[in-house]
């Protein structure tokens, strides 16, 4: 989703490093909390077309720059 430009909105900790790292509890939805989630669509779907492009962007900039399957591989290789 981030490759595409697209802003995502999830529960899940993994991105704690990533997504969150930029956006904070913005794009962050509590487990189980569907109030929670129809909070967090009304943020992303309250931004102008140029907040939203621009935090889409600044994610999608440190992901390819952090997350690659070239970098995966690199960091593996350095464990074996």
């Amino acid at each position: 989703a981030v490759v595409c430009d697209c802003l995502p909105l999830t529960t899940s900790v993994d991105f704690n490093e990533t997504i969150f790292k930029i956006a904070g509890d913005r794009l962050k939805v509590k487990q189980n909390s569907p109030e929670d989630l129809e909070s967090k669509l009304q943020y992303a779907l309250s931004l102008s077309k140029a907040e939203m492009e621009d935090l889409a962007a600044e994610i999608k900039k440190y992901v390819l720059q952090n997350h690659t399957l070239e970098i995966l591989a690199n960091r593996l290789k350095l464990e074996m």
